[in-house]
């Protein structure tokens, strides 16, 4: 219990912060992974919660727009886990994306920038944003499915993100945490960049290491409460509350502790 007491205080109590001197350099990452992972959770939530259309719009938005190219793959089928097409190989580009027919499984996705659908026997391959998902049709929604059942292109995206959803979490947080953390890392190295200045007129002199040291601990209340709204209410808040809950509580220190 006590272990956990001096936990919490050492991340809510300003006093305590402010009188924090050296710490060791894997405490300090410890401490910026917290805060990271803390941020990233209600996105990964966020993303788990989307709606089909607005993640294949958000993924695939020049398909999305036009959707002249549905006309060339609404003959593809889905049969018992298997692909049947009369092509038997086919690839449509619009902009940097791509949608390709592989019954053969010779297809290469090329650009790495590049955002696509592949169709292979017995796989569907996404990739966007840099994740890629591989979705067997015989564990998804597309066991059986024929393109010309939907209504247009749009809606057959839909089908294709509502397949991938499951696939997504994992893909998301590999990708989601690690850039959230990187993200933390640097702007706490810039709030305490500016913040060198205000130093100079406290009464105890802080170098930049104990800067950083200190707004990395004091950065935890704004993070649980960015954690607390954006996984009960929207995800599109979580950074706007940090980043200002963080830059007001390290006014709160100068102004309290450190003047």
């Amino acid at each position: 219990m006590g272990i956990f007491k001096s936990f919490a205080l050492n991340r809510i109590s300003l006093k305590i912060i402010a009188g924090f001197g050296k710490k060791k350099l894997i405490h300090i990452i410890l401490q910026n992974i917290l805060i990271g992972t803390l941020i990233a959770f209600p996105l990964v939530v966020q993303i788990s919660k989307s709606d089909e259309s607005k993640l294949s719009k958000a993924s695939f938005p020049v398909l999305e727009k036009e959707e002249t190219w549905f006309k060339t793959v609404n003959d593809l089928k889905v049969i018992d886990g298997k692909l049947v097409s009369p092509h038997t190989a086919q690839e449509l580009k619009r902009g940097n994306e791509h949608i390709a027919v592989d019954p053969q499984n010779k297809y290469r996705m090329k650009d790495n920038s590049h955002s696509y659908i592949v169709f292979s026997e017995q796989i569907l391959y996404i990739k966007a944003y840099g994740i890629q998902l591989r979705i067997p049709y015989s564990e998804s929604s597309l066991t059986t499915f024929g393109a010309a059942e939907f209504k247009g292109g749009g809606e057959f995206l839909a089908a294709i993100a509502a397949a991938a959803t499951p696939y997504l979490l994992i893909p998301a947080m590999q990708f989601i945490y690690p850039l959230s953390i990187l993200l933390n890392f640097i702007f706490i190295a810039i709030v305490s960049l500016f913040a060198l200045p205000m130093n100079y007129r406290s009464r105890k002199k802080a170098g930049y290491r104990q800067l950083f040291t200190m707004f990395s601990y004091a950065a935890t209340m704004p993070a649980i409460l960015a954690f607390v709204f954006g996984s009960l209410a929207s995800a599109a808040f979580v950074y706007t509350i940090y980043n200002f809950g963080l830059i007001l509580t390290v006014y709160l220190l100068f102004k309290r502790y450190l003047r």
